[in-house]
């Protein structure tokens, strides 16, 4: 009973933060800013490609956990990169979100050099159905665990967007965990 509780409670609060995000959704919003293009079909992503700090890594599925935050790859992928699969997958319209580990026992993992993106720097996501799908850097910012932009990382909109998200900031021994987090917004190209 304590188990089905739980997924009730989880269920719960799923549901509760996704009507405070679509109350919170602009339809004013203008789109000309970045150029209009045709949505692909539902196909999960395959590989990430970024030139610029040297990745190119398989992708895995997460999904949420039980306490209702997303999953995170297990450190045995420290080498791959993991892509929230409840949310849209890179080519659909909304924000794709795609993390990955700054590393590991074993030393620097795949997102180790994320922060050093730049304005502009160019991104691939392949996926399964052979579909490349592009994106250009348009920041690159680093915040406090403690006030993750929730809204502006799973921001509900029509463009073609993606997000990458690493750990970052000071490693708080006590916790095991870095404070911080760095995100990359992306739009499509």
């Amino acid at each position: 009973m304590s188990d089905l509780k739980q997924s009730i409670g989880v269920v719960v609060v799923a549901v509760i933060g996704f009507v405070f995000v679509l109350s919170q959704l602009r339809l004013d919003r203008a789109e000309a800013s970045w150029p209009h293009l045709e949505p692909l079909s539902r196909s999960a992503p395959s590989r990430l490609i970024i030139p610029a700090i040297g990745v190119s890594a398989p992708v895995i599925s997460i999904g949420v956990q039980r306490n209702g935050e997303m999953a995170v790859p297990d450190l045995a992928d420290a080498n791959r990169v993991a892509w929230f699969r409840h949310g849209p997958v890179p080519g659909e319209p909304g924000t794709a979100v795609i993390v990955g580990h700054l590393d590991s026992r074993g030393g620097p993992a795949v997102f180790y050099r994320l922060k050093e993106l730049q304005k502009g720097n160019l991104i691939t996501v392949t996926r399964r159905d052979g579909e490349l799908v592009r994106f250009k850097v348009s920041s690159v910012v680093t915040v406090s665990k403690a006030r993750f932009p929730v809204e502006k990382v799973y921001d509900l909109t029509n463009r073609i967007e993606l997000r990458l998200i690493s750990c970052g900031g000071p490693f708080d021994r006590a916790t095991q965990s870095y404070r911080d987090n760095v995100i990359v917004y992306a739009k499509q190209v």
